[in-house]
């Protein structure tokens, strides 16, 4: 009989990879986005496209795959070494689940990380840009 470890993550998971880039990459982004999952051996699926901003400035380019966390990094360190960084806004990776018995409770969300907050910022136009919060009341 097979004993199983809870505290093991599965073999294969669900994760979901997302670029956001600027409008006229999109072309290279979606290519680059493709030839990066052939060359990690992971198949996307649900493959998505989703103008971002009015007028549209940014692309956001999505897919899923079910594969290791392993094969899940190489896809991310790929696509960041492929794509150029004045093209590239953000790479998003989820894990979206795997097996049920080896769920985790539910943990608060990790704070953000300052690279990812100026990334999220640059995205939001001017005028909704907010200076810190310093607990004093205006």
């Amino acid at each position: 009989m097979m004993t199983v470890d809870r505290h093991r993550a599965p073999a294969r998971l669900h994760h979901r990879v997302a670029l956001i880039v600027c409008a006229e990459a999109r072309d290279s982004a979606r290519e680059l986005l493709r030839c990066a999952a052939y060359d990690t051996r992971v198949q996307l699926s649900c493959v998505q496209e989703q103008w971002l901003g009015l007028p549209p400035a940014r692309c956001m380019l999505s897919g899923e795959f079910t594969g290791s966390v392993a094969a899940a990094a190489r896809l991310v360190q790929g696509l960041a070494r492929l794509l150029e960084p004045s093209q590239l806004v953000l790479i998003r990776l989820d894990t979206l689940g795997g097996l049920a018995r080896s769920a985790a409770p539910m943990m608060p969300a990790p704070a953000m990380e300052p690279a990812a907050r100026r990334a999220l910022q640059r995205l939001r136009p001017p005028s909704e840009h907010r200076p810190p919060a310093t607990g004093v009341p205006a």
